[in-house]
């Protein structure tokens, strides 16, 4: 199986040649929330797609022993609500709104909510299709993620909204500096 740590550790030494060459240019500060970022970025990778079975021996034993099956129906997860799940894909990109208004404070409610849907559709549609190359259910393509991911990603703007709309007119403190 292809595990996420040989890549993972690919993307975190390519961020640190980008962050030794451009640390003139930009504050620590940047780079400690552009850090943190790729490493939400790396986790969501890790939780949605990894591992990726490609021996044919490990393939052959998931197939005999999976029950996974994918759902293309919207709200299933009302006939069997599992918190886990609910919980887990409505959390899963609720830290995207705080990271796309530090970074442009300025973007429309319209247009995030397009994005995130955008990206929960990559990874739901990258889980059927490896899915269908390795010949099983091994992550499942769900209708109910798509919701549930795209909630929690409009939950997390409208709470980054207030707490930046906060941190300017009471706190007196200028979050935009973070974006620069």
């Amino acid at each position: 199986m292809l595990s996420f740590k040989l890549i993972g550790l690919l993307i975190f030494i390519i961020y640190l040649i980008y962050f030794i060459i451009v640390f003139k240019n930009k504050g620590l500060l940047k780079h400690i929330v552009e850090g943190t970022f790729l490493i939400y970025i790396c986790s969501v990778i890790n939780l949605t797609l990894f591992p990726i079975p490609f021996s044919k021996g490990t393939i052959e034993i998931e197939k005999q022993v999976s029950t996974l099956e994918h759902n293309f129906q919207l709200f299933y997860f009302l006939n069997n609500p599992l918190a886990f799940t609910v919980i887990g894909n409505t959390l899963l990109l609720m830290p995207m709104g705080f990271y796309i208004l530090l970074f442009n404070k300025k973007i429309k409610a319209g247009f995030y909510l397009m994005s995130v849907f955008l990206i929960s559709m990559v990874i739901e549609l990258t889980q059927l299709f490896i899915s269908t190359r390795v010949g099983y259910v091994y992550r499942t393509f769900d209708m109910d993620d798509l919701l549930l991911n795209t909630t929690g990603a409009l939950i997390g703007y409208f709470i980054a909204k207030f707490l930046y709309m906060i941190s300017n007119q009471v706190l007196n403190v200028n979050l935009s500096r973070l974006a620069k």
